[in-house]
């Protein structure tokens, strides 16, 4: 059996709350991790709990028999008739349970908040095995313990009890019972009931549960991501899988055109570059020859090349014209194939120029 809470504000509101928990003993991990509280209407909720098969049975009963319409009154009295009937029906189908419920424990252990719309007044309702599960309804400004660890809660809660947290006072007091009764594992739900209807308050974990291996998850069970040890790695960019983007760019694809920052390519054919600022061929780590060729028909008629000595040759098999409106001028010494170069200062022996078409060419 878990622990219940019930806490009455009178004609406010009431809170509920249950545990389940996953306890180590032995080296076995037994469970009693699973939803105790059921929502019967929108202002009353039944916690019920002992053994599961009974307790879940009683709570889909009463659910069933009842609506928004039927009376509080008629709610404690289904209640109690149909605890009543299936305690009665296990100790009948199971004589073993007696000495079970004689020594104070029980089948069922049911507990009832509500608000009552018409008599604006809300409470809760205990119901044990020992005298029939007559109603015992409570309206005053009370607080209810019943359980497992049900003393040390109850005296945890007073001793720090806050009217403007009293969610949080109700969880401490959770997790040190849990703690304390040896469990490894489980969850803790609260609900409040007030005239808006029944809500939930709060649902979490009362502690991590770590294990080593042979771990099955439930259909219920969550696991957070955070908790995983050994992550892989998971990429949240386009950078993570190898986009190359230095900066804020955009691409446009006209019918025919592209617009972009920069291309990457091998290789790119085409009539016509214009190029509004300079070519750079070769990259900062790139060594060895370079070339510009000038085709005709497919067949080069023209070469720019560049040796990796820094050595410039231009070739052409038809003439060579270096041309300038203001004239033309060669910095260096300045030599033909076989010859000697020409000094600087006798670059006055170059041959005679003629004028053609208002631009030098040589002779």
């Amino acid at each position: 059996m878990s622990l219940c809470v019930a806490m009455n504000n009178p004609k406010n509101f009431v809170y509920i709350a249950s545990d389940g928990r996953i306890r180590n003993i032995g080296n076995r991990l037994i469970s009693d991790n699973h939803n105790k509280i059921t929502k019967i209407t929108d202002h009353v909720l039944l916690f019920a709990s002992g053994v599961q098969g009974a307790a879940d049975y009683v709570a889909k009963k009463v659910k069933k028999e009842v609506n928004e319409q039927t009376p509080i009154s008629e709610i404690f009295t289904l209640v109690q008739n149909e605890s009543r009937k299936c305690h009665e029906d296990y100790l009948k189908r199971y004589p073993e349970l007696n000495r079970f419920c004689n020594s104070g424990h029980t089948t069922i252990a049911a507990i009832l908040a509500y608000y009552d719309l018409k008599q604006n007044i809300c409470g809760y309702v205990e119901y044990s095995h020992v005298n029939g599960f007559i109603p015992m309804v409570h309206n005053d400004s009370e607080l209810k313990t019943r359980g497992m660890g049900q003393d040390f809660a109850l005296e945890l809660i007073l001793k720090n009890f806050s009217n403007i947290q009293p969610v949080d006072n109700i969880v401490n007091a959770y997790r040190q019972v849990s703690q304390k009764e040896d469990a490894v594992g489980g969850k803790i739900t609260i609900y409040c009931i007030d005239r808006n209807g029944a809500k939930l308050v709060y649902e979490d974990a009362m502690q991590d549960l770590t294990f080593g291996r042979n771990v099955k998850m439930g259909p219920d069970a969550r696991l957070s991501w955070g908790q995983v040890t050994d992550q892989p790695f998971i990429p949240q960019t386009a950078a993570d899988v190898g986009a190359l983007t230095s900066q804020q760019l955009y691409t446009t694809l006209g019918l025919d055109y592209v617009v972009t920052g920069k291309i990457f390519a091998s290789q790119i054919n085409g009539g016509i570059a214009n190029l509004t600022d300079s070519v750079t061929i070769g990259t900062p780590n790139s060594d060895g020859d370079k070339s510009i060729y000038f085709e005709n028909m497919g067949n080069p008629v023209a070469t720019i090349y560049k040796n990796r000595n820094g050595e410039l040759s231009i070739w052409c098999d038809n003439k060579i014209r270096l041309s300038g409106y203001d004239g033309t001028q060669i910095v260096g010494a300045v030599g033909f194939f076989d010859k000697e170069p020409i000094p600087k200062q006798t670059a006055s022996k170059l041959p005679n120029t003629i004028t053609y078409n208002r631009f030098r060419k040589f002779e």
